[in-house]
């Protein structure tokens, strides 16, 4: 048997970038560096500009080499200067760019075949933070002196472990961990190993401590996980990270240590056609698909705030009318569909609903439910009393989900908090399908709906 040596020497020679690799990418940065550094200050904007970010920091993972420039401003610029610095930039790259939004607008481009941000900020000492992206150059320094050669591949293998099982990144769609979370967890506890010890055990509301923190300092922990930045005292490095992805590393650090094993790092996939999905399908559960298509969709995060927030709006509304939604999703390719599942336990209800009304003792609001009742043509029983209370069976508007769905999204699903960008994609071009009808009309989701389907997470085969 392998010993743990062994299986992490394996796992880094893959996920580890090689020196031809990293010859590559800092001569593709010293040029952007100093190509918009020039062109900055031919245009009179009196800045720096730096790399950031996990490339700066040395833990990045092979082929995942995305370039984080910070153009740094001295705050006597002011919030104008961020501004202005977005618009020289956008001349700088022509046609080359997509304006993403944080705190406060940035670029996105391509560059020698790398993604490249490009964030300004201010040059700020002692903690006095005037924009949320001034930490970044504040977390390089910080780690610069924090991290030693062996934690920055002890990051490595966290950072790919997070990955394989779905919860690095903390963005909205992921709502996981960041990458300086997961360099922040290395300081905590000093290795992958021990890191997955502590997080294999954590409390509900866990509070993880630096060892330049104080343990003394009491803590109100509100977040699932706390872990205050070393740079920034007044923020949690770990608000991101939502309590289903804390359990999910919880419980999967419990798997990894009863038996550790260096496949565990990789994700086996197997392509997914018609036929495999009609199989996984055919277990007596309904599925209802909602697929909208937007060929022009907002910056990843801002997109994904917003189809959390439709499906939500969508979901609460069918469950409202009396379908039993065991589980939803929202999916996205980001560039021309979404798809919205619901897993349903029928397609259709029964035509009767009984409601309770208010307790007899309650006069005044008796005798408005009475009145609201007695005379409508929706009131199949009843008014009656039961116990101490009032109650009617009414007529439902609708027993099939495929037309109480078509019901609430005429308006684009605006009336039920369906957000506005999202609602006026789905007036524009949608389609709903039942289970398998139509299937290949989804074929850009075949993976997502396979795994969400299975319902399991594969890590634990």
């Amino acid at each position: 048997m392998e010993s743990w040596e062994e299986y992490r020497a394996r796992v880094l020679e893959r996920i580890k970038p090689k020196d031809e690799e990293r010859r590559r990418l800092q001569k593709s940065i010293s040029e952007l560096i100093a190509s918009v550094g020039q062109f900055l200050k031919s245009d009179r904007i009196e800045s720096v500009v730096e790399s950031h970010g996990s490339v700066a920091h040395d833990t990045w993972l092979t082929g995942e080499s995305d370039i984080d420039l910070f153009i740094i401003l001295n705050l006597r610029e002011g919030r104008a200067g961020l501004g202005r610095v977005v618009e020289a930039l956008k001349t700088y790259f022509k046609d080359n760019w997509v304006e993403a939004y944080a705190e406060h607008p940035y670029l996105q481009t391509q560059f020698d075949g790398y993604k490249v941000d490009l964030v300004p900020c201010f040059r700020v000492e002692g903690g006095r933070i005037a924009s949320a992206t001034d930490r970044t150059p504040l977390h390089t320094k910080y780690l610069e002196k924090a991290l030693t050669a062996e934690m920055k591949d002890e990051v490595r293998l966290l950072k790919q472990f997070l990955k394989r099982i779905e919860v690095y990144g903390a963005e909205i769609k992921v709502g996981g961990f960041s990458g300086y979370m997961t360099e922040l967890l290395i300081i905590a506890y000093g290795s992958f190993i021990k890191a997955l010890q502590s997080a294999s055990s954590w409390k509900e509301l866990e509070i993880v401590y630096l060892k330049t923190n104080n343990e003394a300092v009491t803590l109100k922990a509100v977040d699932p996980l706390t872990l205050i930045d070393p740079v920034d005292s007044g923020r949690n490095a770990a608000s991101a990270v939502s309590n289903e992805s804390k359990s999910v590393f919880s419980a999967a650090a419990r798997k990894f240590l009863n038996k550790p094993d260096a496949d565990f790092f990789f994700q086996k996939t197997t392509p997914v056609n018609p036929e495999k999905l009609e199989k996984l399908m055919s277990q007596g559960i309904n599925y209802v698909f909602l697929k909208v298509k937007d060929t022009k969709p907002d910056v990843s995060d801002t997109l994904w705030g917003q189809l959390l927030k439709a499906e939500k709006a969508l979901t609460k509304a069918l469950r409202d009318r009396g379908f039993q939604i065991m589980r939803s999703k929202a999916l996205s390719d980001e560039k021309n569909y979404h798809l919205f599942v619901f897993e349903v336990e029928s397609l259709q209800i029964s035509n009767a609903l009984k409601q309770l009304g208010p307790p007899v003792r309650f006069v005044e609001d008796s005798e408005k439910f009475i009145e609201a009742h007695i005379g409508s043509e929706k009131t199949l029983q009843g008014p009656g009393i039961e116990n101490d209370r009032w109650w009617i069976v009414i007529k439902r508007d609708y027993t099939d989900i495929r037309l109480c769905l078509k019901k609430l999204i005429r308006d684009g699903g605006v009336g039920i908090g369906v957000p506005k960008k999202i609602s006026e994609k789905i007036l524009e071009n949608n389609k709903i399908l039942i289970n398998t009808e139509s299937i290949s009309e989804l074929k850009s989701f075949y993976s997502d709906i396979a795994k969400f389907v299975k319902g399991r997470l594969d890590w634990l085969d």
